[in-house]
């Protein structure tokens, strides 16, 4: 099944179901980590959801909560600076070759 996927700045949140269930959280416009109880984020964590997060620097609670994150900064016109931090049990999935 296809499905558009747009960013959910304006609703904090949108879910998407497939074999994984993937939930899109965007804190750009978050005012106060309290909103992410209200959406239940924290509830999805250690369940069989995928849940992607953009601007999680927003939100200290959901970083120190993170199996893997995937860190992504300008560092120049055409650079970017990509780092990676992952919880142990995810360390195979990194292994460089």
């Amino acid at each position: 099944m296809a499905e558009e996927v747009v960013s959910p700045t304006f609703i904090l949140c949108e879910e998407y179901p497939g074999r994984l269930p993937v939930v899109h959280v965007d804190l750009y416009r978050l005012e106060h980590e309290d909103q992410l109880d209200a959406l239940g984020i924290f509830d999805r964590l250690g369940t069989d959801a995928v849940i992607l997060v953009e601007w999680g620097d927003r939100s200290p609670r959901i970083i120190d909560a993170s199996d893997i994150v995937i860190d992504i900064r300008i560092a120049g016109e055409e650079a970017r600076h990509i780092g990676v931090r992952h919880t142990p049990e995810f360390a195979g999935l990194f292994k460089e070759e």
